[in-house]
């Protein structure tokens, strides 16, 4: 599943690519071929313009696995970050700024900066594959004071 996921995002982006033909559209050099947006925005999940972090660009991809009943503990990331959910449920109080819960195929861009907690209040694991979008260095995820 992990796989095919990354393959998706590879995929997906090959229409976009540099060295892709501007002349040609996707659909017709791959007939065989779907690219399907799941995501496109310019702001976090509580309506925070995206900014990139200052530095040597690096991404990091992660498959987070939370176990029913489990939570993360208050924490904040320092970098943008995608998360799409694979499987069980999931749901994100950002204090003041509400509950989210995300279930199986939803995607996301999580808050920067903003203290949030996870918890997975069903009866399966909740699984997550998250991509960083941080730079050389930078802080990914900290623990944080509640909102």
């Amino acid at each position: 599943m992990i796989r095919t996921s990354l393959l998706a995002l590879a995929i997906s982006g090959l229409a976009t690519a540099p060295h892709a033909h501007p002349s040609t559209p996707t659909g017709e050099a791959h007939p065989d071929i779907t690219a399907n947006v799941i995501l496109r925005d310019s702001e976090d999940v509580i309506g925070q313009q995206i900014v990139y972090p200052d530095g040597e660009a690096e991404i990091t991809v992660e498959v987070i696995t939370v176990e029913p009943g489990a939570q993360t503990g208050w924490h904040i990331h320092g970098v943008p970050m995608f998360a799409y959910f694979q499987s069980g449920s999931l749901t994100i109080d950002y204090g003041s700024e509400g509950l989210r819960t995300y279930n199986p195929g939803d995607v996301m861009l999580e808050a920067v900066n903003w203290p949030h907690t996870g918890s997975n209040n069903g009866d399966v694991p909740a699984v997550v594959m998250v991509v960083y979008i941080g730079s050389t260095g930078a802080t990914l995820a900290a623990t944080a004071e509640e909102q």
